[in-house]
């Protein structure tokens, strides 16, 4: 089984974790790296080369839509997966 690869972009480190923990409690081989927000993603991406992105809408540095549009001008990774989030409420997240 090929490990799959994801970056996580959020600037808050529970929502982070949250997603950290979800995505290895299911998928028995990935390796997951983050992001505070979207400058540090960009950065990351010349190191790593994901399987999928996810990320938050709103956040300082880059919001996720600036985001989206840096990668897609990057042809190795115009059909990257990439997953936007919002999370209102942080006291309903539970793990």
């Amino acid at each position: 089984m090929n490990k799959k690869t994801v970056l996580i972009v959020n600037d808050e480190v529970g929502v982070r974790a949250f997603f950290k923990i979800m995505l290895t409690k299911y998928i028995e081989s990935i390796e997951i790296h983050t992001a505070e927000n979207g400058l540090e993603a960009l950065d990351k991406l010349k190191v790593i080369s994901p399987d999928l992105i996810i990320t938050d809408c709103f956040m300082p540095e880059m919001n996720g839509e600036v985001l989206y549009q840096h990668i897609r001008q990057v042809p190795d990774y115009n059909k990257l997966p990439i997953i936007f989030h919002r999370i209102l409420n942080q006291t309903a997240l539970s793990y």
